[in-house]
C-alpha cells in the first residue's frame, strides 16, 4: 500500500467529502448572480461550479494519488475517424482502496473495476442522475453520503401538504471531526496536479465539464413541452 493510500484509509472522510467541509478553501463567493450552495459549518455561500467542480476533481485525481485508480491519456478518433484526439480514461489501480462508504471515491473504485473507462462516462455515473443543476446535486451526493452514515442529520419540510424537500444539518460531533482533520493536503495535491501535470490537469477539467453537461441537457431533454 502506498503511503498516500495509507494516509487516506486512516481518515473517516474521503477526500470529496473534505472538500465540502472545508468549502470556502475552494471556491469563492461569486455573487448572487451566480449558482451559489449553502455551507454547513459556516455562515456563508459559495459558487456552486467551484465547488462541485473541486469535489469531482479531488474525487478522481486524489483516488489516483492513493492507487484507487490509475488515468491514462489516450488517443481516441472522433468525427467518424477522420480525427484524432488526446482524451483521458481512468481503470482499476493496483491498491483495493477502502474508501468511506457511499463516499464519490467508493462508487467511483467500483464503477472502474468493470474496465477502462473515459473519466466523463465516469463523471455521468457517479452523479447517477439528470438534473438542471448538476453542479449543486454534485454537492448534494457528498451530503446524502454524509448522511448515509449518520454524519449529517437530516431534516424534512412539508410544502402545502404536499411536497416534501429535504436539507441537512452539520451536528456538533461531525463539525469536531472535520475540524481535526485539514484540508491542506488535498488542496495542495490538486494544485500540485495543476502545476506538475497540466495536460493531465486540463483533460480532468475538460471531462468532468462533459460529464456534467450530459447530465444537463439529458435533464432538459426529458422536460415536457410547453406546448
Amino acid at each position: 500500500m502506498s503511503s498516500w493510500s495509507s494516509w487516506f484509509a486512516a481518515l473517516p472522510l474521503a477526500p470529496s467529502e473534505l472538500v465540502f467541509l472545508n468549502g470556502e478553501k475552494f471556491a469563492h463567493d461569486a455573487g448572487a448572480l451566480s449558482s451559489r450552495v449553502k455551507l454547513l459549518h459556516i455562515d456563508a455561500k459559495v459558487s456552486a461550479r467551484e465547488l462541485g467542480k473541486a469535489i469531482l476533481a479531488a474525487a478522481v485525481l486524489v483516488s489516483e494519488m492513493a492507487g484507487n485508480i490509475r488515468l491514462a491519456v489516450q488517443a481516441k478518433k472522433t468525427l467518424f475517424g477522420l480525427r484524432t484526439v488526446n482524451t483521458l480514461y481512468a481503470e482499476v489501480g493496483q491498491v483495493a482502496m477502502a474508501w468511506p462508504e457511499h463516499s464519490l471515491e467508493s462508487r467511483a473504485g467500483l464503477i472502474v473495476r468493470s474496465g477502462a473507462v473515459e473519466v466523463n462516462n465516469l463523471i455521468y455515473a457517479l452523479l447517477l442522475e439528470d438534473v438542471e443543476e448538476p453542479w449543486h446535486w454534485s454537492v448534494s451526493l457528498v451530503e446524502k453520503g454524509l448522511a448515509e452514515r449518520g454524519l449529517l442529520q437530516t431534516e424534512e419540510t412539508r410544502h402545502l401538504k404536499v411536497f416534501t424537500t429535504k436539507h441537512y444539518t452539520l451536528p456538533d460531533s461531525t463539525r469536531a471531526l472535520a475540524s481535526q482533520l485539514s484540508p491542506t493536503v488535498v488542496y495542495d495535491l490538486l494544485q500540485q496536479a495543476q502545476q506538475s501535470r497540466p495536460d493531465v490537469w486540463k483533460l480532468l477539467v475538460e471531462q468532468i465539464e462533459k460529464g456534467v453537461r450530459r447530465r444537463k441537457k439529458a435533464a432538459e431533454a426529458d422536460e415536457p413541452s410547453s406546448n
